[in-house]
């Protein structure tokens, strides 16, 4: 009969099965395939068939999930009847419903490789002979180790896809990876606070957390004059106060030419989606912190109504993509046509209803209906030149080549 090591405080269940496969001298794969009475689904942050797992493990099944899985932590801003079925569905003996592993794609999503606190792995080795990976190390955001209050080390290992699976290295005797600290020393504390906060259950949430989080928005005057939230001064300001390296290395980054973004979303009634963990965890620190919003948020928003088109800017843009559009075909030894490169310029419909807004494009369709490249090149190539003069009458503009295709629609 396989036996697990008996989990140490806060280990992942990766690491019990990591040092559970060097203590018997066996591949991982063995080791899986004595355990699992199928083909189990399980990643280095969350397993399937946990009554088994937790039986061989010595522990109790609702103990191996609560403590040494990210499940709380992917859980911890869900309302409580959905942490109840998340659970009982996870704790389910039945075929097909043991795995959760999508769960923890929000964890994982964030952190791509394991992080380790150099003092923790001492003491380990000291108390215990051996070393472990920690939850609390291992979730986005969490960038400091609470105990010693140092920052995190990266080890050249990955935590998800396959790979993460069949490597049972411990810390002890990981290689590291170049460390770069984003943000302060005090935002990323408050972030790893709040992260591991989430992971032990110590989070309030409500059953309406979006109006919770939309009453502490408008509060900061992230409003605009019909009472709807001005969510693009709040990304801006959030993007601001976190940097965008350090958001995207949580999962959640926050692009600069969207309205739409998710802080906004988080704070929309009626929007049933569900968000990750680790955003619930960005907005609820930035809006603790209090920062108030621009004193013009009204300036980030074009007016409604029909908007002006740039057709200085417009027209130069076609050129360039014309010029290389033309490039490539003159490399490839081909032909085209006038409405093809309009239509690849994306400019075809604007340019027959107001072409006269577009002077360096007309100028140079004018040049390209000269050369090789034109399907339909003025003047023909010189056989048909020699052999039937008559039609080949003086060079057309481009305005007269147009309306032909136009017509000929």
């Amino acid at each position: 009969m396989p036996l697990l090591p008996k989990p140490y405080d806060d280990e992942v269940i990766g690491s019990v099965f990591a040092r559970a496969a060097i203590q018997a001298g066996l591949p991982l794969k063995t080791l899986f395939g004595s355990i699992f009475s199928g083909r189990g689904s399980h990643s280095f942050l969350m397993t399937s068939e946990l009554h088994r797992v937790a039986y061989f493990a010595g522990v109790d099944a609702d103990e191996l999930l609560s403590q040494h899985t990210m499940f709380p932590y992917a859980v911890a801003y869900m309302t409580r009847d959905v942490k109840a079925a998340f659970r009982t569905k996870a704790l389910s003996l039945q075929p097909g419903q043991e795995c959760l592993g999508s769960l923890t794609k929000s964890v994982s999503h964030g952190v791509p490789y394991r992080r380790f606190c150099p003092d923790c792995v001492r003491q380990d080795l000291r108390m215990y002979g051996e070393s472990y990976w920690r939850r609390a190390h291992l979730l986005p955001g969490a960038l400091v180790c609470l105990r010693h209050h140092k920052p995190l080390k990266i080890a050249n290992l990955p935590l998800r896809g396959r790979t993460s699976m069949k490597d049972i290295t411990l810390p002890h005797q990981a290689e590291l990876l170049p460390t770069r600290l984003p943000a302060s020393a005090a935002l990323r504390m408050k972030l790893t606070e709040r992260s591991v906060q989430a992971l032990v259950g110590q989070v309030q949430v409500g059953n309406d957390w979006r109006e919770s989080y939309r009453t502490r928005v408008l509060a900061l005057d992230y409003q605009l004059s019909p009472g709807a939230v001005a969510g693009a001064a709040l990304a801006g300001e959030l993007r601001s106060y976190f940097g965008q390296p350090l958001l995207e290395s949580m999962g959640c980054p926050l692009p600069r030419t969207c309205s739409d973004t998710w802080p906004a979303l988080m704070t929309r009634p009626g929007i049933d989606t569900p968000f990750a963990t680790p955003k619930h965890v960005v907005l609820d620190v930035f809006l603790d912190e209090g920062i108030q919003a621009p004193d013009d948020v009204t300036s980030l928003y074009q007016p409604p109504g029909k908007k002006t088109r740039d057709y200085a800017r417009l027209d130069k843009a076609t050129v360039t993509r014309i010029e290389k559009r033309i490039q490539q075909v003159v490399e490839a030894g081909g032909r085209t046509s006038i409405k093809a490169l309009l239509t690849d310029a994306g400019v075809w419909s604007a340019f027959r209803h107001d072409r006269e807004n577009f002077p360096a494009t007309r100028a140079t369709l004018d040049d390209f209906r000269t050369s090789n490249q034109a399907e339909r090149q003025v003047g023909g190539r010189s056989y048909w030149r020699q052999r039937h003069p008559s039609r080949y009458s003086p060079t057309q503009g481009i305005d007269e080549a147009t309306d032909e295709v136009s017509a000929a629609r």
